[in-house]
């Protein structure tokens, strides 16, 4: 199957699998071309939500987040945890690489976000 569209997820250390499944199932419709993407640093947690959805799961460092272009919701937060201003956006984006777009900025969850980028 070919991906054409990427989920971004960002959590807190202290964030559930459930939790980070009902935020990433009520922001996207389909998993049909879906890949699952993150921080290397919450690879564990990523590897749970893939499995459950049955993803491919793809891994960054902050630094490879920190250079992501495209990203509109910076958290200074994200900045200070983890050394990239945007964790979910920009997994979503680097997954699929130049030419992404989201299509659905970062949302909130309770200690994760999410967000959704898509080729065109």
């Amino acid at each position: 199957m070919t991906v054409r569209r990427a989920i971004g997820i960002g959590a807190a250390s202290a964030a559930r699998l459930e939790d980070v499944l009902v935020l990433v199932r009520t922001t996207v419709g389909r998993f049909d071309g879906v890949c699952l993407a993150t921080i290397d640093r919450r690879a564990d947690l990523a590897a749970a939500v893939a499995k459950a959805l049955d993803l491919e799961l793809r891994l960054f460092s902050a630094e490879e987040l920190a250079a992501v272009p495209g990203t509109v919701t910076p958290s200074s937060r994200s900045a200070a945890a983890v050394g990239s201003a945007s964790v979910a956006e920009a997994a979503a984006l680097a997954a699929l690489g130049p030419g992404a777009r989201l299509v659905q900025p970062r949302r909130t969850g309770i200690l994760c976000t999410c967000a959704l980028a898509e080729l065109p």
